[in-house]
This record gives structure tokens, C-alpha cells and sequence, in this order.
């Protein structure tokens, strides 16, 4: 029933523009050969049963770019199913023409259902359909709905919009925390200069993830008037930001005190009263260029915490580890591993070796998780949990008994609340990352409801993700689709993701997962 409502709802709002509208639609076939794609489209749609062929069908016709498309697609966008929805949302993103989006501009003040205008937002953002913007600049005067603002804030850092900036503003002092976060993103997009002061006060903001983002707003726009704000943030306990912070005051003044915030303070003094004046952009780019590139900035942190080369200073971890039965294989390259000190060069025992010692030198107030992965997902603890001697004893107990899942090797003790078989040892990785969210490894999420999502309990601000193999269970295992997913989740959770490989597969999932979070990737060797 509520389906019906809602097509009525979206289907009456498109044939409400009326027949000018309609007749655009009807002379935009001018390439007969997209308009007969479309037919059969429309013919064969209908007959398919499995959610499989109609997302097939759909994406025959990206690229599609004619009215008759849109207008064939129109209706999925109140499907039942998220995974038909969200197949239809990138078709016809992958649409630019005018004659084809430009009836969307007259529907879209006109939907009374905010899942429909938020959806047909991302669209027309996603498309980079810039002559949007002063629709979705009127929209906000009045828009109540939180993944709607989102949407149109997020549109309007694509299109780089400076007119939207006054809009932007309102939005900083947004209730929701996810509608601060994604006009300090969009402001970032733009680059405004003017828009510096906005962005300064947000530095203080009670939630951390809007703080991040406020931090790499600062730190993109290159705002003086953040220097003092960012250096005050040097002290903060959620490590990962006092990283972050040191890095923005590297790219704004050019100094590099490390995260050492008294040295920071004495030098800021010093360089007011010289009436120092941040470097202009043009120069900082000169300035870079001269220096050796790629120099690695995290040796200059204190306190900081390794696992397989990479360091980091968060204090609230997750370290995901896949127990698929490949990973029971020998490295190959065991020359790279014979001063390692492990028991064998099984991979499990070599990543286990690791993790053990990592998990010994956590400081006291880190708090950390740990989830091991195959075809089913099971977690250490339920939550993060302190550092302290008691917990670091059950994590290294519980890592030692961890075994390669499928199976079973002789004497092998499967993971607690696991059995054998071959179809066990699968690797998960869609799975594993919704959990590492905190969210069902089972069901791909609805973007409206992660955004309505309050603050996260646990504060998790970093995954190691560690695998040795292709994603080839689960409800995704194409890797476009896993990283387009965790994309989506991650602009509300600001959460680093590093990725460590090891053993002889394709690595570019890892790499491009790490690369699209805000981590680093390491390949530990075949």
C-alpha cells in the first residue's frame, strides 16, 4: 500500500508539469537507437522475477541519455527494494542532458514525499547537473527533512557553487549533526575564501566527526583565522584529531612543529607579533613542489600506535581480520619473512603474530575491538573496550585461538560460535565492513536511514581492514559495489579506513578502499 501511495505520489508530480513538459519528453528520441533500447526496456522489465536480471536491465541503460530513459526509470525510484532503487538512482545520474533531467527541476519542489526529493537530489547532484543549483538554493529556505538537506549541501559542494555559501551557513547551525558535517564538506568543494570565518567556530563543535570535517575544511581553504582554533585542538584526546589538526596547520602556514601544541603556541606568538601573513596558495604550491614528495609525516607524532607499518594516533580502533580458508595457504615470499619471528609462514599465523603485538602495546586509554571475517562475521566484544592489562590478556587469547575457517586442518579449534565446511571459509568483505560499522553485515543499508542515524556509541574513528583474497561471498562481491556502499556509510561515520594485503591476489580493491577513506595501504608480500 505504501509502495502504491508513494508511485502515485512521484508519477503524479512528473505528469503534473503538463503537456509542455510531456511533449519535451516525447521529441527528446532524436537517436532512434536509444529510444528502441528503451522499448525493450520497457517490454522485457516487467517479465523479470529475480532482482538479479531487473538490475541487469537497469544498467543497460546507463549512458542512455534521453528523456524516454528518465521517464522509464522514474517510477523505480519508490521500489521496495533499496538494491533496485539505488540501481536506478546511478543510471540515471549517468545522465547530463537538459532536455533529459530538466523536467526533474519542475517536479522536484512540487514532491511532498522526502525520500522522493532526497533521492532525486542525489541525482541531479551526482550528474553534475549544475543548472540546479538555484532550485536546490530555494529549497533549503524551507526544507525540514535531514538526508534532503544533506543531499542539496552535498549537490552544491559538486557544483561548486559560491552562491550557495549564505545557504551553506544556515546550514552550520543545523540541529543535525549530519547537516553540519555535509555543509563544511561542501564548503570545502567550493573553496571560498570568504568562507573562512564559518567554518572557524565549527572547530569546537560537541560532536567529533563535524570537528574533522571543520578541520579539513580549514585546512583545504587554508583559513588564518583557524591557526589558533586548530593549535587548541593539538590537546584533544580523540587522537586521530590532533593528527588531523597538525597537518591542517602544516598546509595553512607552511611551519611544521609537529603535534607538539606548546611548541606550536610559542612559535604562533612569535610570528603574530612579526604580523605574519599565511602564504599565498600559488606559493604553498611552489613551495611543495621544491620538496621531496611523499615524505612520510606520521614519524613526527608522538604517541602513536603501529600495525603492519602502519602508525597512527586514534585512540578508538578496530582490527578486522579475515580467517577465510585461504588464508591457512604458506607465503611465498618467505624470504621477506623468515626474521619476523613467527611460528610459521601460514599467513593467518604471521597476521596473528602481528596483531598480538600490536594489541601489547596499546597505551591504557585506547579503546579497541577486533572482528574476524570468513563467510560469517564474529567480534571479540561487542563494543570498544579499554586497553587496560585484562582486556589486551582475553584479546591475545582470543586472537591465538583464531583458526582459517572451511575445512578444518587437524587439531584446528574453529572460532567461537563457528563451524567447518568449505562454505565457511568464504571471504566476506560487504559483510565484514557493515559490521565494523555496527550495522547488519546481512542488509545493504538505506542511505536515508544512515543518515537519520545519530552519533555512533563507540566514537570509532579508525579500521585496520586486513585480507589476504577477492571478496566471494556476501551480499555484494563485485568490488564497484563494496566500495560505492562503504562511500555512501562513510560520509556520516568520517571513519579512517587503512587496508593491509597479503599473499597473491588483485590488490586494487584494498588499495582504492583505503585510498577513498582517508587510510593507507600496505602490502605485506605474496
Amino acid at each position: 500500500m505504501r509502495r502504491s501511495i508513494f508511485f502515485c505520489a512521484l508519477f503524479a508530480a512528473w505528469l503534473a508539469l503538463g503537456p509542455g513538459a510531456v511533449s519535451a519528453m516525447a521529441q527528446g528520441g532524436d537517436d532512434q537507437d536509444l529510444v528502441e533500447q528503451v522499448q525493450e526496456f520497457k517490454r522485457f522489465y516487467r517479465t523479470y522475477k529475480d532482482k538479479e536480471s531487473k538490475i541487469e536491465a537497469i544498467k543497460v541503460l546507463k549512458g542512455v541519455d534521453c528523456p524516454e530513459a528518465a521517464q522509464a526509470l522514474f517510477p523505480l525510484l519508490s521500489d521496495r527494494d533499496p538494491e533496485i532503487v539505488q540501481a536506478a538512482v546511478e543510471v540515471i545520474s549517468s545522465f547530463h542532458k537538459e532536455k533529459t533531467l530538466g523536467p526533474f527541476l519542475e517536479i522536484l519542489p512540487k514532491l511532498k514525499d522526502p525520500a522522493a526529493r532526497s533521492r532525486l537530489v542525489e541525482i541531479l547532484g551526482r550528474a553534475g547537473f549544475v543548472q540546479a543549483a538555484p532550485v536546490l538554493r530555494g529549497m533549503l529556505k524551507k526544507e525540514r527533512d535531514v538526508p534532503t538537506k544533506v543531499g542539496i549541501a552535498r549537490a552544491l559542494g559538486c557544483f561548486k557553487d559560491k552562491e550557495a555559501v549564505p545557504y551553506l551557513a544556515r546550514l552550520l547551525k543545523d540541529r543535525a549533526p549530519q547537516v553540519r558535517m555535509a555543509a563544511l564538506d561542501a564548503l570545502a568543494e567550493i573553496r571560498d575564501k570568504k568562507s573562512g570565518n564559518l567554518v572557524v567556530p565549527l572547530l569546537k563543535d560537541p560532536d567529533w566527526r563535524v570537528r574533522s570535517a571543520a578541520i579539513h575544511a580549514a585546512r583545504v581553504i587554508r583559513i588564518q583565522a583557524a591557526v589558533e582554533p586548530l593549535i587548541d585542538l593539538l590537546g584533544e584526546k580523540q587522537g586521530r584529531l590532533r593528527m588531523e589538526a597538525a597537518d591542517a596547520l602544516v598546509d595553512i602556514t607552511d611551519c611544521d612543529y609537529g603535534d607538539d601544541q606548546a611548541m606550536w603556541k610559542k612559535q604562533w606568538a612569535r610570528l603574530k607579533s612579526l604580523h605574519f601573513k599565511i602564504p599565498s596558495d600559488d606559493e604553498m604550491a611552489r613551495r611543495k613542489r621544491k620538496r621531496f614528495e611523499n615524505q612520510p609525516r606520521y614519524k613526527k607524532f608522538k604517541k602513536t600506535i603501529t600495525y603492519n607499518g602502519i602508525t597512527t594516533t586514534s585512540k578508538r580502533m578496530l582490527f578486522v581480520i579475515d580467517i577465510s580458508g585461504s588464508m591457512r595457504d604458506l607465503v611465498v615470499d618467505r624470504e621477506k619473512f623468515k626474521e619476523g619471528g613467527y611460528k610459521s609462514f601460514q599467513k593467518l599465523e604471521i597476521v596473528k603474530t602481528e596483531l598480538i603485538r600490536t594489541i601489547d602495546n596499546l597505551r591504557g586509554d585506547t579503546y579497541f575491538n577486533i572482528l574476524a571475517f570468513a563467510t560469517r562475521i564474529k567480534p571479540w566484544k561487542k563494543k570498544l573496550v579499554q586497553a587496560n592489562i585484562l582486556n589486551r590478556s582475553s584479546a591475545i587469547s582470543w586472537v591465538k585461538s583464531l583458526h582459517p575457517m572451511g575445512a578444518a586442518a587437524p587439531g584446528a579449534i574453529p572460532m567461537g560460535g563457528m563451524s567447518g565446511g568449505l562454505a565457511l571459509g568464504k571471504t566476506n568483505s560487504m559483510g565484514a565492513l557493515l559490521a565494523a560499522f555496527g550495522l547488519r553485515p546481512d542488509k545493504i543499508p538505506d542511505e536515508r536511514a544512515i543518515q537519520k542515524m545519530g552519533r555512533p556509541r563507540n566514537d570509532l574513528d579508525t579500521i585496520f581492514f586486513l585480507s589476504d583474497g577477492r571478496p566471494s561471498t556476501g551480499i555484494y562481491v563485485d568490488r564497484d559495489d563494496i566500495l560505492r556502499t562503504v562511500r555512501v556509510i562513510n560520509r556520516y561515520r568520517k571513519i579512517v579506513i587503512h587496508t593491509i594485503a597479503i599473499g597473491e591476489f588483485q590488490k586494487d580493491f584494498l588499495a582504492m578502499l583505503a585510498r577513498q577513506n582517508g587510510g593507507q595501504f600496505v602490502d605485506l608480500g605474496r
